[in-house]
This record gives C-alpha cells, structure tokens and sequence, in this order.
C-alpha cells in the first residue's frame, strides 16, 4: 500500500518547512481490521511540535505507563476512546482509561491518520492557512483517502474543506456529530478531538452517528460491490465456457456429434450472457 512520504517530503522542500509524515499506523493491523477507521485532522501543531517527525512513528509510541503521553493526551484520549468504541464495539463505561489501563492506547495502531497541513512550523494554524494548504495539495489528501480505502472517516473539524470535492449526500445531525454515507463509507463530521466539550458527549454523539449508518451500510448494496460481484460471476462463466470446449473436444473425438452441437449453442448463450454482464459495468 502506498505510504506517501515522497510526496509529503516534496510539500516540505517546496515551502522551505519540516514535513510532518502520516498515514497509516500499523499497515499489517489495518488491513486485518474488520474496520477500516480513518481520522482527519488539521496540522501537527495540535500535538505541539514543530520538527520533522513520522506521525505513525509517534502514535505508535504514545503508550506510557501512566496512559498516553502527556503533550499528546488532550488530542489523543478521545481519539483513543472513540476508536475503541468503534473497532471494538464497545460502550463508553466499558473503555477502560488510558491512565489505568495503558494498553488501551494500543488500538490507534489499526487506524489512519492524517492532517491536511503536511508540514509543522509556526503558531497554531488559522482557517485561512489551513485552506491553502488543502487548496494547494488536495489531490494528495484525496489520493491517500482512496488509497487506504477506509469504511469510516472521522473529520476533526475538518469536513468543510472536503465538502466540495468529496461531493456527498447532506449531512444527518446527532448532536455534535453531522454524518453521511456514499458509497457505503461512513463519513463523519465531528468536533477536533480536542474541543472543549465533556469526552463522553464527544464519544457518545459519534457513536450514535456511526451507529445509525452502520445499520443503513448494511443493507446497501454499492456500486463498486456490484462491480466484484459482475467480476465473480464472469470468471467461473469463463472458467465454464473452457469447460465447455474441453466436452466439445470430447464429444467430438468420441463422434457424438449432435451433443457436441448442443454444447456449441450452449457456449454461444454463456458468451453472450458475459458479454451483458461485462455491459453492467463498462
């Protein structure tokens, strides 16, 4: 799976800035993951640091033994709870906190994570130069959205800059979270992990919402699983037309000819039948 580091490099060399590495925390757990969860955010400055440095590298770090690492935790102990609440299904007084059960941090290694400012520098970013930044490398946070291919997407205050490209369906609103569906990816708008608002109202809003689409991606049926499906269907019909060939051949030899003629005209529909099939999706 592409990772992207050549590219975000390329941002930092442009704007004379340290790139700040992201994507994927752990490749191997997020392709094991039943759910494919991905996060959204603004810039580096919300963890506090300005120097180069590989986003995964430092989620995969967080874990202290006292829970999460201390410049980190406001950001990162919603995200903790709201992934667990997701991955694992699981209600808020069942998560335990970090603080007492360290290990609970171990869950950000199945995520993504991103931020539309690639580079760190500067004070806390304004509205203004974070929409530059998306303005000016959109394709690339458009292009890792599609490459990791996630069934969720959680926006830390960061939907209103996708809105116009990513196109989706307006947006249902349980309390502090706004969420969609398209193409049965979830997607949802929520606050910046770090908003001045009680964690529980945080984590239940978004689970209400994930759980509300969760129900309706359940009964929908895509047009890419439609396509996999045509895909299936044609391969075994391919696989039966070869078949077919090798009873002709048969049948032939064995000069059984009106069935080898009966297998011809079969073939004939089989062929035809792919090729309508192959229409469905062209």
């Amino acid at each position: 799976m592409k990772n992207f580091n050549d590219e975000i490099e390329n941002i930092g060399k442009l704007s004379n800035l340290a790139p700040i590495f992201d994507g994927i925390v752990n490749e191997q757990k997020y392709k094991n993951s039943d759910i494919k969860l991905m996060w959204i955010l603004k810039d580096a400055n919300s963890t506090g640091e300005d120097e180069s440095y590989d986003l995964r590298e430092a989620i995969n770090t967080l874990k202290r033994d006292y829970g999460v690492r201390k410049d980190w935790e406001k950001t990162f102990n919603n995200i903790i709870y709201v992934t667990n609440g997701i991955l694992n299904d699981a209600e808020w007084e069942d998560i335990p906190y970090p603080k007492d059960e360290p290990n609970t941090v171990d869950i950000l290694q199945n995520i993504a994570y991103i931020n539309i400012k690639k580079v760190g520098g500067g004070a806390k970013s304004n509205d203004k130069e974070i929409n530059d930044h998306y303005q000016k490398h959109k394709k690339l946070l458009l292009e890792q959205i599609e490459e990791f291919n996630p069934d969720v997407v959680i926006f830390g205050n960061t939907y209103h800059y996708f809105k116009d490209d990513l196109k989706l369906n307006e947006m249902n609103i349980f309390g502090s979270c706004h969420a969609t569906i398209k193409e049965n990816r979830i997607y949802l708008s929520a606050y910046h992990p770090n908003a001045r608002m009680k964690q529980k109202v945080y984590f239940d809003d978004i689970m209400t919402a994930y759980k509300a689409f969760k129900k309706v991606s359940q009964n929908v049926y895509s047009n890419k699983t439609f396509e996999k499906d045509i895909l299936k269907i044609t391969d075994h019909m391919d696989l039966l037309a070869n078949n077919i060939d090798v009873m002709i051949s048969k049948l032939t030899n064995a000069q059984k000819f009106e069935k080898a003629a009966d297998m011809r005209t079969l073939k004939k529909n089989v062929i035809k039948a792919m090729e309508i099939l192959n229409k469905e999706i062209n």
